[in-house]
């Protein structure tokens, strides 16, 4: 009878630990998908960014052809230098430069956002696999 008594015991213990696995499970698996859902928020932010920065690079570029062409049209002296020349020159440098940055960066962090994603994944398929395999475990312990 006290053998009973101890099986029984054990069996509640093994159920109450294979509760408290399946809420850390739910736990992570929740987790993962508020992580997933903030991922996805910030590649559609990047790619947002990263279609600006293609317009706004477009905008640029069809600014400089425009000044290109207006210089083959105009007869200006070249000793004469213009804002265009002094300012918008070395501005569109700058700018050409800090979209790069911009880019770059996008790329970057585009990229790690990627990797912690694949983590998060991995991380969740071993945390399942660990909790079948306990759960087979338990079970053929139980048919025993």
């Amino acid at each position: 009878m006290e053998n009973i008594e101890q099986m029984s015991q054990e069996i509640n213990e093994l159920k109450q630990k294979y509760d408290s696995v399946i809420q850390k499970l739910d736990n992570i698996e929740k987790e993962n998908q508020n992580k997933e859902v903030y991922i996805k928020q910030t590649q559609d932010n990047f790619e947002t960014i990263n279609n600006t920065m293609k317009e706004l690079m477009e905008k640029i570029n069809s600014m400089v052809e425009d000044k290109e062409a207006n210089k083959m049209f105009n007869n200006s002296n070249k000793n004469d230098f213009s804002f265009k020349d002094r300012i918008a020159s070395p501005m569109k440098k700058f700018t050409v430069k800090t979209i790069g940055t911009v880019f770059t960066m996008a790329d970057y962090a585009s990229e790690k956002m990627a990797y912690a994603k694949e983590s998060l994944e991995d991380i969740v398929a071993e945390a399942q696999y660990e909790s079948k395999k306990k759960r087979a475990t338990v079970m053929s312990n139980s048919h025993s």
